[in-house]
């Protein structure tokens, strides 16, 4: 295919930068390789002070738009800014610290073109960091994400392709009012618009440094993701007490949490959702199981509860009902007995 070069390419590829000297090459190679030509690539300096100027001015490559803000206006608005400028069929995300695998475009083409239903789609991908590399799988299935939404972000914002026309019909842009979780927010609008999806490929490496989040941004996520959290539960009529809502927050992180009877409280918390959706129909049932039965594993091998959460993972009708696969259960039979002996 010949890229077309008339204001109309089939995609157009948000680049946002700001101090990303150290691994903007590497990245701008890496989408000027695609496999797929007819795209734009839109990159817009957030008001960067090291050398990321002189990086893109040294690329000489027509689908290159570059923008730049006189001044630092964050994330978000930049990203508003480049949906804006976008004239594509499909926008597509990208961080100037990430590397696009090859033939990314022309898979997730390829896949948008066969399922016209789907207006957002993302993809798995391998998270490098200086511990080495980490193959991350995601929920692949629409009923599947959108259950996955009452706990986390399902989908990786940097692999994401959107279909122009859904951000357009429906006016659709990041809100700035959920900062460092703008990704997380927007998806919870775009699942009552559209299908989203993850294909089940590899097609970015996305890389963990010190440099990506300051305790502030630490600060503002937690906050931004507490709101979004609270809002998925009380689509299905819950509206949590401080504890309950502390516990759904701390399972939703994954973190290690060591208290007594924890386990029961996750457990009656759990089910609580479950029965919430079964009175209002929400999600898919189904889904919503496997959902639950994640976290229920997660929370298992994280509560410090020794043989007790051995016992309640066994009994549990989380753990029957999810459609949990048996390795599944024996690494967390194995994981939570290995925990218990190091105490």
């Amino acid at each position: 295919m010949e890229a077309d070069m008339n204001n109309h390419p089939e995609i157009s590829v948000i680049l946002p930068v700001f101090n990303a000297e150290s691994y903007l090459r590497e990245c701008i190679d890496s989408i000027l390789s695609q496999t797929f030509p007819d795209f734009e690539l839109i990159i817009i300096n957030d008001g960067s002070t090291d050398g990321s100027e002189k990086i893109v001015a040294s690329f000489k490559d027509n689908r290159i738009r570059y923008i730049k803000n006189e001044q630092n206006k964050g994330l978000v608005e930049t990203l508003n800014i480049g949906i804006g400028e976008a004239r594509g069929n499909f926008i597509a995300r990208m961080d100037a610290d990430d590397v696009c695998m090859t033939e990314r475009f022309q898979k997730q083409f390829l896949w948008l073109e066969r399922h016209p239903e789907t207006g957002v789609l993302g993809s798995f991908f391998i998270q490098k960091d200086e511990g080495g590399n980490r193959w991350v799988r995601l929920p692949m299935n629409h009923d599947e994400i959108i259950a996955e939404l009452i706990f986390k972000s399902p989908v990786a914002h940097p692999t994401v392709i959107f279909r122009a026309e859904v951000l357009k019909k429906y006016k659709i842009l990041y809100d700035v009012t959920f900062p460092a979780a703008e990704d997380y927010e927007l998806w919870t609008r775009l699942a009552e618009l559209t299908n989203i999806e993850n294909i089940p490929e590899y097609l970015l490496i996305y890389r963990m440094h010190e440099r990506q989040e300051t305790k502030t941004k630490r600060s503002e996520k937690e906050m931004s993701r507490k709101k979004i959290l609270l809002s998925q539960l009380n689509k299905i009529s819950l509206i949590p007490d401080d504890d309950e809502f502390r516990i759904h927050f701390l399972v939703s992180e994954g973190r290690a949490i060591s208290e007594a009877g924890f386990i029961y409280k996750l457990e009656k918390w759990l089910l609580k959702i479950y029965d919430a959706n079964k009175n209002i129909r929400r999600y898919d049932e189904k889904a919503l199981d496997r959902v639950l039965g994640k976290y229920w594993i997660k929370g298992c091998e994280n509560s410090g509860a020794g043989f007790e959460a051995l016992y309640k993972l066994l009994v549990s009708s989380l753990t029957r009902r999810g459609g949990i696969r048996l390795r599944t259960i024996m690494k967390a039979i194995i994981k939570i007995i290995s925990g218990y002996k190091q105490h």
